[in-house]
């Protein structure tokens, strides 16, 4: 009965260790828990020191019986340990005695974990918010470091957790806080983050006005808290980026010296100066100007300060100088009547003393004080809509070869042996016919009568990192299956590849499952396929059997190039893939599972590259063994770069990152952008597109054929395909004007590059989430497409924390409301998430989508009228939609839930957003930089 009871408590305390397993960062409170149940049980003395020898034969019966208990409980502690870690930590240490194992547990944790425990204590402590800055962002980050500490064992109380967030807020929030500790309020950070977001758009937080200096000419009229109504006259918006402002501008009447620039102390205001000779001080002010950048003293400027104007003003470029906002004067205006704007300005920077940099300012940007000068409306001013891209935007880039870009590969066979690098081509040549007859793929032969043979050709290329060195040079012999017939030289054609979205979800469970990611490369995989039809191919150039010129190649396996290929490669592959137990995805053909017990693995074919996603590391080792006996593989080992895709990974905090910098890198050094300035957003609120701006007449178009716009628009196609969703709506616009692109859209195009110039080392990233939820989003515009007045439609699907799935199209009816653009929107979400939800329920026991999939929209009258009736006059094509969208929510498939615009991640995949709400949606879509956390 003793010996029972004894073992219920020993079962019991071992619990602690099940339930925590080691991991590695977690190896303190292991060790902890260890010591705990081996006291109990007695047997922490073996972990103390050493087993030591055998005792010899003719020891006493007391000291053998003494050393074999100790071994028994040094292996019974053995057993446990191993039992109570992670798969990948044990099998490092499988064949390691307890005391042993315990000093490599310490000497590989034990300094780690506590460096990190303070690292990440010291993070949190430092964690300061910048004035100026989103309290979205920074409440997020406070919660990531939180999350942090608790993943290491030390969770932080709620309360102290909020206190720590509230002490790290900048002075803007005092009063907040003040108010938030008088009234006792205990909220959890997920409530407390909701009313610092409702705090932050009470207080129009980067919207305080800076002290302007604003120079003028014509008649001006200052009142005091009176805001401008003229008539058509743009209202100025007020930016924290620019505060200082010189406008100049054609006037009439007398010279009258304002008030404001009587010489007084300095105030905090708006200050005017009136000039009536607007050519004279504009010249002036842009030389002092120009020439304060690098001197800095009157005497040097060159100007007659004389003139008390011009010393006035030079005084106060001296003092309040770190920005100068410049509006040019326009050079069609020809008198007082003119109907122009003034035309857009030029920012000029010069607190550090560094060359000026030029940026596109409309003249509606330009700043004013909250005391708005009162300007009488000309009486004959007609006012004019902007365009898109400001008419000062210069297009640099004139390229007159569409073949552009790092490195030019030969073309030819002639080209490769003509070379600076014709040594390593022949090399790679010599390789690939290697493989050609290690895989017994042709057979010489005389051509039958009746047939004709296909030609060859070699294909050169450089394989390069994700750096973009050069890796290895690779030549490929394929076969100009251009030239073969349909139904005679093949029959069927199609292959099947794995889908960008498949591929983001499996790194999403890799993430949140913590799995082994590897990747392998099958050389010459389409060699691997069986031909069925009869081909002759011509003999390669350059390797021609002497005494055989004659004859051709009788295929046997299939061979680049050739239609059939990579349907034949594919066919080969399933077959022996299956029979190996992995069971194909029929959703996505190119994904396969193996389940095997509590083990499993997934993988991704795309082509002849291939990803392996395990659970554990034996599972994972016989696979490749398995492929490495079918096929002639090549073991990349981890994964770190495929299909142009960059692939990190944080284990400790659970993180995984996909990016394309080195991609977006070579794009904006092959359109000559590599050193161009950042812009805030690929698009933005007011730029409008249309066929109006394309080419009118012969001259236009002769133009733009120098320029690779369609080749520009395809690299920017594949970023956004595979790691960018915030370019999707800019890129799909620009898209549209492929036929006849206008210098308005390739200037917009290269702003796209601008904007992948400041944030190319965003990285889509998952991480582990306490539980897997796909959630999806979906908007639309209305009647935003000038040309045909049709909407634009726009979702996004989330998982583990970041897109996983997204679109934005131009919808294909026209719509007669917001609701029903809204409403066809949720339709085509409807249908992919319907995709979605089939693929991951072939996950078997990994399905974690078990009810309705959570669809948001920022439209109440589309999610009232997606639960109930809805009939429209005389167009079915909506009643159809209606009702496949009531069915799936009636079927619990769907369920659309209404959401504020300002939470609405797919608002900017419809159409341009102002830079601040851009920016606020970019990280809730998952990119983020990895180092940030």
């Amino acid at each position: 009965m003793a010996n029972t009871v004894t073992n219920t408590n020993n079962l019991s305390l071992r619990s602690i260790l099940e339930k925590d397993k080691l991991t590695g960062p977690n190896f303190l409170d292991w060790e902890r828990n260890l010591q705990i149940v081996l006291r109990h049980e007695r047997k922490w003395y073996v972990l103390e020191e050493p087993l030591g020898e055998a005792p010899p034969a003719n020891a006493s019966t007391a000291i053998r019986n003494a050393y074999q208990k100790r071994s028994d409980d040094l292996l019974d502690v053995g057993c446990l340990m191993l039992a109570t870690m992670s798969p990948e930590l044990q099998t490092g240490l499988m064949n390691t005695n307890a005391y042993d194992m315990i000093r490599q547990l310490r000497d590989m944790f034990q300094t780690q974990a506590r460096t990190e425990r303070y690292d990440a204590t010291r993070a949190l402590n430092a964690c300061k918010m910048a004035k100026g800055t989103f309290v979205s962002a920074h409440v997020m980050k406070m919660k990531r470091l939180l999350d942090h500490l608790e993943r290491l064992g030390h969770p932080v109380p709620l309360q102290l957790a909020t206190d720590t967030i509230l002490n790290s807020l900048s002075d803007d929030y005092k009063q907040f806080v003040m108010n938030f500790n008088m009234n006792n309020m205990e909220r959890s950070i997920a409530e407390l983050h909701s009313m610092l977001k409702t705090a932050e758009q009470s207080m129009g937080t980067g919207t305080k006005t800076k002290d302007v200096l604003m120079v003028r000419d014509g008649g001006v009229k200052k009142k005091r808290g009176q805001r401008n109504t003229s008539k058509g006259k743009d209202q100025a918006q007020v930016s924290q980026s620019v505060p200082k402002a010189v406008d100049n501008r054609k006037g009439k009447g007398k010279a009258k010296r304002s008030k404001s620039t009587k010489r007084r102390p300095r105030i905090d205001a708006l200050r005017v100066m009136r000039s009536d000779i607007g050519d004279t001080i504009a010249r002036s002010v842009m030389k002092q100007v120009e020439i304060f950048i690098y001197t800095a003293t009157k005497e040097s400027c060159g100007v007659d300060f004389t003139n008390s104007r011009n010393l006035e003003l030079f005084q106060y470029l001296q003092d309040l100088g770190n920005m100068f906002v410049f509006s040019n004067r326009d050079t069609n205006q020809f008198g007082p009547r003119s109907t122009k704007n003034p035309t857009d300005s030029t920012i000029v920077e010069s607190t550090n003393n560094e060359e000026p940099q030029h940026q596109p300012q409309s003249h509606n940007e330009i700043i004013a004080n909250e005391e708005i000068v009162e300007q009488p409306a000309l009486r004959r001013s007609v006012r004019e809509r902007r365009n898109a891209i400001s008419k000062d935007y210069v297009c640099y880039l004139q390229e007159f070869d569409f073949d552009i870009g790092i490195m030019k590969d030969p073309v030819s066979y002639s080209q490769a042996i003509a070379s600076d690098n014709s040594e390593k081509w022949i090399d790679a040549m010599n390789d690939e016919l290697k493989s050609m007859a290690d895989n017994q793929v042709w057979d010489l032969t005389q051509l039958p009568d009746g047939h004709k043979a296909v030609a060859s050709k070699w294909i050169s290329k450089t394989k390069r990192d994700c750096n973009g060195n050069v890796e290895r040079y690779k030549a490929r012999l394929v076969a100009k299956g251009f030239t073969q017939k349909d139904d005679i030289d093949y029959k069927e054609t199609f292959s099947p590849v794995s889908k960008k979205d498949s591929l983001r979800i499996i790194m999403a469970l890799v993430a949140h499952y913590d799995l082994e990611l590897h990747q392998m490369d099958v050389k010459t995989a389409f060699l691997n396929g069986e031909l069925q039809e009869e081909v002759y191919m011509s003999q390669p150039e350059g390797y021609t059997l002497k005494g055989q010129e004659d004859k051709v190649c009788k295929l046997k396996k299939s061979i680049y190039g050739l239609k059939q290929a990579s349907r034949q490669w594919y066919l080969k592959f399933n077959e022996t893939i299956n029979a190996f137990g992995f069971e194909e995805n029929v959703v996505d053909p190119c994904i396969y599972l193996k389940i095997s017990g509590r083990k499993f693995i997934f993988l991704v074919l795309y082509v002849d590259d291939i990803l392996l996603a395990s659970s554990d590391l034996g599972l994972l080792h016989e696979t490749k063994v398995y492929l490495s006996k079918n096929f002639e593989m090549k073991d990349m080992g981890e994964a770190s770069y495929v299909i142009g895709i960059e692939i990190s990974r944080d284990r400790s905090h659970g993180l995984l990152g996909l990016s394309q910098k080195a991609y977006i890198e070579r794009v904006l050094e092959r359109f000559a952008m590599a050193t161009c300035s950042a812009s805030v957003a690929p698009i933005q609120k007011g730029d409008k597109f249309g066929l109006y701006q394309c080419p009118k007449n012969e001259l236009e178009r002769k133009q733009m054929e120098k320029i690779p716009y369609a080749s520009l628009v395809g690299s920017l196609m594949y970023a956004q395909v595979c790691t960018r969703p915030d370019i999707s709506f800019a890129v799909g616009m620009l898209g549209r004007y492929q036929v006849n692109p206008g210098m308005d859209h390739w200037r917009a195009a290269k702003k796209v590059l601008r904007y992948l110039q400041g944030t190319k080392d965003l990285c889509l990233t998952y991480r582990k989430s306490e539980q897997l939820e796909l959630v999806g989003y979906s908007d639309s515009d209305y009647a935003k497409c000038v040309d045909t007045m049709k909407s634009t439609s726009g979702y996004i699907f989330l998982l583990a924390g970041a897109a996983v799935s997204w679109k934005s199209v131009k919808q294909s009816i026209i719509t007669n409301s917001t609701m029903e653009a809204e409403f066809v929107a949720c339709h085509e979400a409807m249908n992919h998430c319907l995709w979605l939800r089939n693929f991951i329920s072939r996950f078997g026991d990994l399905n974690f989508v078990s009810g309705p999939l959570n669809l948001y929209c920022d439209n109440k009258a589309a999610v009232f009228f997606s639960k109930h009736d809805r009939y429209s006059k005389g167009t079915k094509h909506m009643d159809l939609k209606y009702l496949l969208v009531k069915q799936a929510i009636q079927k619990e498939q769907l369920f659309i839930t209404h959401i504020s615009t300002n939470l609405m991640i797919a608002d900017g995949l419809t159409k341009g957003l102002p830079p601040k709400t851009f920016q606020q949606h970019v990280p809730s879509m998952g990119l983020v930089r990895i180092t940030d956390y």
